[in-house]
């Protein structure tokens, strides 16, 4: 007799008189998804068959940057930021209950062409994007070339230092060649008062400094500084509201795939997928499939759509 048990037939009380926690089966939902979840880290040097690389990120990111040329960079990058969420082609995959992702197909994965020279020269070799796309994409490298996170700090070394960093002995590839870090920002804030609060709050502190600033009769250190921290709250609104739309358009997309579905069961699904990302992460989440989702909208958004990270599940 088996011993694998089926979480959609029996309770937790259940399992726990018979002892059987440790090893339970996967719902027919869950063995769909793993079915369909497409591997992306590379063997070698090569990706998986059929991975290839979205246009989506590296166009709006680059259309924004252009366009704010002279302005802050903190307001720069949250307008790029704002560009791709307001812009890039979102999907609902079958049978999902958490919904998001960072670039227009899922086997796709994003390009940052603001970060590494190295990775830019790369993309244009390998067979990830097509002959069309390459040169689309050249013209982004090249706008991004003096600007990447790789020039700006290459800037600030010797040639001695350089080439130290290069040997991968000390630092390995280096992060500012790699463009690649790792964010973990805390979202407890995010889950327990919804970014609506955090956006009240951060246009009062606004109000504040903008009143202190026009105010004072005497403009010292403490109001130069508050110039400095009125952009990165500018930013923050910014960013904040562009997050906000990203998901109201999923709930929208949710709302429209229930309104042509046949099935009541994925109806109805569909319908609560519409109305928890109308509602996270703007307001708190109260319940676990709110939290999970919460979760994933942030994540997708801090360690793909803003940067490139570690921490996130293709």
């Amino acid at each position: 007799m088996s011993n694998v048990i089926n979480l959609e037939n029996v309770n937790s009380e259940a399992l726990n008189r018979a002892g059987k926690i440790g090893r339970v089966g996967i719902t027919e939902r869950a063995h769909h998804l793993k079915r369909e979840a497409i591997w992306k880290t590379p063997n070698g040097d090569e990706f998986p068959e059929g991975v290839k690389a979205c246009m989506e990120r590296a166009r709006f990111y680059t259309q924004a940057y252009q366009a704010s040329e002279g302005e802050p960079d903190q307001i720069r990058r949250a307008k790029a930021f704002a560009n791709a969420l307001d812009n890039m082609t979102i999907f609902i995959k079958d049978k999902e209950l958490i919904v998001g992702y960072c670039t227009s197909k899922p086997e796709y994965l994003p390009l940052w062409p603001e970060l590494s020279n190295n990775c830019n020269r790369e993309a244009l070799k390998e067979p990830y994007l097509t002959d069309e796309e390459k040169e689309e994409y050249r013209k982004y490298v090249e706008y991004w070339m003096p600007r990447t996170l790789q020039s700006r700090t290459e800037r600030l070394l010797t040639d001695e230092e350089k080439d130290v960093v290069s040997t991968g002995v000390i630092l390995g590839n280096g992060t500012y060649q790699s463009g690649y870090t790792s964010p973990s920002p805390g979202m407890a804030n995010v889950l327990d008062n919804g970014l609506e609060k955090i956006i009240a709050d951060v246009k009062a502190k606004l109000d504040a400094a903008e009143e202190r600033i026009h105010g004072s009769v005497a403009f010292g250190p403490e109001e130069v500084e508050l110039v400095k921290k009125t952009e990165e709250w500018k930013a923050m609104l910014i960013a904040d509201e562009a997050v906000i739309r990203w998901t109201a358009r999923y709930s929208k997309l949710a709302t429209v795939m229930a309104e042509h579905e046949a099935d009541p069961v994925r109806k109805a699904e569909l319908e609560e997928i519409a109305r928890i990302a109308l509602k996270v992460p703007a307001k708190p989440a109260e319940h676990f499939q709110e939290a999970v989702q919460c979760i994933w909208f942030l994540t997708i958004c801090y360690h793909q759509v803003e940067r490139l990270s570690s921490g996130c599940p293709y």
